[in-house]
């Protein structure tokens, strides 16, 4: 989860004039304060909008499973809140992907991730754990706690405390963030090691995965044998989206609505011959980059508060596990609408008590950037 890019023109040198001399311009430093970049970001493009609608689709699916239910499909064995992390990571991958070219530092790219996550992350898993229990009766409580802090250094699991209610996990969503922050170091290991032949053979590698997945896994009845024997490997199946992303980044005609509307044509033909998986592969990523790269003023208005999507989808468990154990038998519209109002609270507060103010802190990028237009993310 990581913020929007921004987009800044710098403008043509100015001609020299007949009999004058011009001083010459001076260079634009690519190292404006991050806080800076986050202001522009959000009125320059859609992607603030498109995660928090992907964290809110997340919120909607999970409200089912907390009350004992079946979260509803959109596809296949897909659910809303399966969209919305594939939403993430689809965008994680032509951002993270804009970061590094615009500043391939291990060092700062790591610092940058790092501040972007790890903050409000340890907020979330500290706070949980200590309030939790005061409301809530639960057995070998330190224990319990001893378990969950683990988390903060992604070794962790979900551990439960919700004893009562029919999903008793802390915070089930927080595994996927592993996965993200996997995807990040296999971007940059693979950068350093191919070099200026990155963007050809992760191509390639994703055309061989393609072949591979179909004609060794089975495609899609590979893929359902594997999600129901509990098998699957999910860093494949998410990273394939962040691939994607990845692509769109390094091959710019991918985001041009023609290469988008034959996209979505294979996409919608694979899902009615069956095959979901590579349905959303080919649908999903490069419709949602296509619009987060455009601005509009619905979208950009999601981001007037701040960037609270991370906060939602960190928050909205452990939240909506509350709400539902203090309010049995309540209905499923009232425990989301208060649940989602409580959710975006604690987004709101995360985003200006702790993941703006650690923002601030991220390296600038020393290099200078050229006068042309250039691409940069936060």
């Amino acid at each position: 989860m990581i913020s929007t890019s921004q987009f800044v023109s710098v403008g043509p040198e100015p001609k020299s004039l007949v009999g004058k001399t011009t001083p010459e311009p001076k260079p634009i430093s690519c190292g404006l304060r991050l806080s800076e970049r986050v202001s522009v970001s959000k009125q320059s493009n859609n992607f603030d909008g498109l995660r928090l609608i992907g964290a809110l689709m997340v919120l909607f699916s999970h409200q089912f499973a907390i009350m004992g239910r079946w979260e509803p499909r959109f596809i296949g064995d897909h659910s809303f809140g399966n969209l919305g992390v594939l939403i993430f990571f689809s965008i994680s991958g032509y951002l993270i992907s804009s970061s590094w070219v615009g500043d391939p530092n291990i060092k700062r790219f790591l610092v940058r991730r790092m501040l972007r996550i790890w903050p409000a992350y340890v907020v979330v898993i500290v706070l949980s754990s200590l309030i939790i229990p005061m409301v809530f009766d639960v057995s070998h409580v330190w224990f319990r706690i001893s378990l969950y802090l683990k988390n903060i250094i992604f070794m962790g699991r979900d551990t439960a405390f919700f004893l009562s209610n029919p999903c008793k996990g802390m915070n089930g969503p927080l595994w996927t963030l592993r996965i993200e922050i996997q995807c990040y170091l296999l971007l940059m290991g693979c950068a350093l090691i191919l070099g200026k032949y990155f963007k050809m053979i992760i191509s390639i590698a994703a055309g061989i995965a393609m072949v591979l997945y179909v004609t060794v896994l089975g495609a899609q009845s590979g893929f359902d044998q594997a999600a129901s024997s509990n098998h699957i490997q999910f860093l494949p199946y998410f990273g394939s989206f962040f691939l994607v992303g990845v692509l769109a980044k390094h091959h710019p005609f991918l985001r041009a609505w023609k290469s988008v509307v034959v996209s979505i044509t294979v996409g919608i033909t694979l899902g009615v011959v069956g095959q979901t998986l590579l349905c959303l592969l080919f649908c999903v990523p490069l419709t949602v980059i296509m619009i987060g790269q455009n601005s509009w003023p619905i979208m950009r208005s999601f981001g007037k508060f701040g960037d609270m999507s991370y906060g939602v989808y960190i928050w909205a468990w452990p939240i909506q596990q509350c709400v539902f154990g203090l309010s049995r038998g309540t209905s499923y519209p009232a425990l989301l609408s208060v649940s989602a109002t409580l959710a975006v609270f604690a987004a709101f507060c995360s985003w200006h008590l702790v993941e703006k103010p650690c923002l601030r802190l991220k390296p600038k990028t020393p290099v200078l950037m050229k006068p042309r237009a250039v691409e940069l993310a936060a």
